[in-house]
């Protein structure tokens, strides 16, 4: 446009330059110059339309061979990342398989510097474990883990193995620890947990189970410790075995605990894991020994004190595991009716000797 400004100033000057006879003349001669002028003007607009319109048309051609040459670019990268390759990586181990930017990505298995034990096989993104995949023992057969990963740790379902193959772990897992629902396992592949974990701990409602797999204990559990509510089914407490209900890890409420020969040792009330309330204890034999109230494991309150093979040998009232007041029994007959601090008759101590063989530990020193 100021190439045509130019022309039209420059034939403007000439024009003005131009002495005509008159003023007819003049006027003819301008209105030709005119048309001339205009004409010039429009011829130059439609070359320089033209010369816009080829312009964009190759433009537009090379911005479709730049698309062109950029896809074939992208999938010939993409073609060089799907072919395996084999890298060395930083911890002098060997992997091959494909990568993306020159790193680990995708499919791919991961071995010694000779590529004679395997170490990882599976899914990788930038150059960790990534996806679902299997790592290996030392000895490079044996499986370590078998399940899926997130940024090189255990993350989501898998299955984790001692050094023989056999199974320790099953179930969810995170940030490389067991985290949601999972099993455990014993060596010699019985379930040891079945429940619900926290950070790799026992946490939430699970069950427990002995060696030979039987269940121990079912309830509730707090960073790997009996906590809140639950049932023991055979579990050693204090040296005895034992069956009811727990609170916090210990005996709550009405249960049974067992002899080491099996045969029952105490039924009735706990509390905070010492008998509580009303309860009978037992001897080794299965005979009675005591019956009636405890306090904190000791004989208090209303309660009948036996002998082996004997019966009853005393009623009356105990605090803290000692007789205070009641009566001795010699077989079915009353001997004594006693209280503390009066002398016990000679012919129950006899009777005592006899039936128990010594003077019971519940008898106080007179």
């Amino acid at each position: 446009m100021e190439e045509l400004q130019k022309r039209v100033e420059q034939l403007e000057g000439q024009l003005a330059e131009l002495t005509l006879p008159d003023a007819a003349s003049s006027s003819a001669y301008t209105d030709v110059a005119e048309r001339e002028i205009r004409m010039q003007a429009q011829e130059h607009m439609r070359t320089q339309a033209r010369l816009v319109e080829v312009l964009t048309s190759d433009r537009d051609e090379w911005k479709m061979r730049c698309k062109r040459l950029e896809a074939e670019l992208a999938e010939l990268r993409a073609a060089s990342d799907r072919q395996p390759v084999e890298l060395i990586l930083d911890d002098g181990s060997k992997y091959y398989g494909r990568v993306k930017n020159g790193r680990p990505h995708g499919p791919g298995k991961q071995t010694d510097m000779d590529r004679h034990k395997k170490i990882y096989e599976g899914q990788w993104a930038d150059e960790k474990y990534d996806g679902v995949g299997v790592c290996y023992h030392g000895d490079g057969e044996t499986k370590k883990y078998d399940g899926q990963w997130t940024a090189g740790k255990y993350h989501g379902q898998g299955v984790s193995y001692d050094q023989n193959g056999t199974k320790e772990k099953e179930g969810q897992w995170v940030d490389g620890r067991m985290h949601g629902q999972g099993t455990s396992y014993r060596a010699n592949g019985k379930m040891e947990y079945q429940g619900h974990w926290v950070s790799g701990k026992y946490d939430g409602q699970g069950t427990q189970y002995d060696s030979s797999g039987s269940e121990l204990y079912r309830g509730e559990w707090r960073e790997g410790q009996m906590h809140g509510e639950g049932w023991i089914s055979s579990i050693t407490w204090g040296g005895s075995k034992d069956t009811g209900p727990l609170l916090d890890g210990q005996p709550h409420g009405q249960g049974i605990s067992y002899h080491q020969n099996g045969k029952r040792a105490y039924e009735g009330q706990w509390r905070c894991g010492h008998k509580h309330g009303e309860g009978i204890s037992y001897h080794d034999n299965g005979e009675k020994e005591y019956e009636g109230g405890w306090e904190n494991g000791e004989w208090h309150g209303q309660g009948t004190a036996s002998c082996r093979s004997l019966g009853p040998v005393f009623e009356g009232r105990f605090a803290r595991g000692t007789a205070t007041c009641g009566t001795f029994y010699s077989g079915c007959v009353a001997e004594q009716q006693w209280r503390a601090g009066q002398a016990i008759d000679i012919h129950v101590e006899w009777g005592l000797l006899a039936d128990c063989g010594g003077i019971p530990d519940w008898v106080p020193n007179i």
